[in-house]
């Protein structure tokens, strides 16, 4: 397809291993989306963070500011932005979709992003068929 673009996944690596050591709360990092691959111009580069487990949600506007912060630190490549957004063990489906198809470019701690890994697994193994089947019924109706 003509018009689509490839950012430099080293240089999304270099980016993200230069801001996140100065975040003590993350743990891993994956990048997934369109980044992965050829993708619009006007794509953005998704990141999705793997927190340590000690680090507790605000409450109000959650890790918002967390996540604002660190998109803040990371440079445009190539005129793409990063949307950075925080990977919840409860928000299984998503974080199970990032950790699936997704690639992991930072890892403070390969323990706790392996343990939460698993845990996100266990979780969509138990749900994931109803969700499934929920999801065709929806789009049969």
């Amino acid at each position: 397809m003509a018009g689509l673009v490839r950012v430099s996944q080293k240089a999304i690596s270099r980016a993200v291993n230069m801001v996140l050591p100065g975040h003590p709360e993350v743990a891993g990092a994956y990048l997934f989306g369109s980044a992965l691959e050829e993708c619009r111009p006007d794509s953005d580069v998704d990141l999705g963070l793997v927190l340590f487990p000690e680090v507790k949600e605000p409450p109000g506007y959650g890790f918002i500011s967390l996540e604002a912060r660190i998109e803040g630190e990371l440079p445009r490549l190539a005129g793409h932005r990063f949307d950075v957004n925080v990977l919840r063990p409860n928000d299984v489906i998503f974080s199970f979709k990032v950790i699936s198809t997704g690639q992991m470019i930072y890892a403070a701690d390969v323990e706790v992003v392996t343990d939460f890994v698993e845990a996100v697994a266990r979780r969509y193994a138990d749900i994931g068929y109803r969700y499934r089947r929920a999801l065709e019924e929806a789009l049969e109706s």
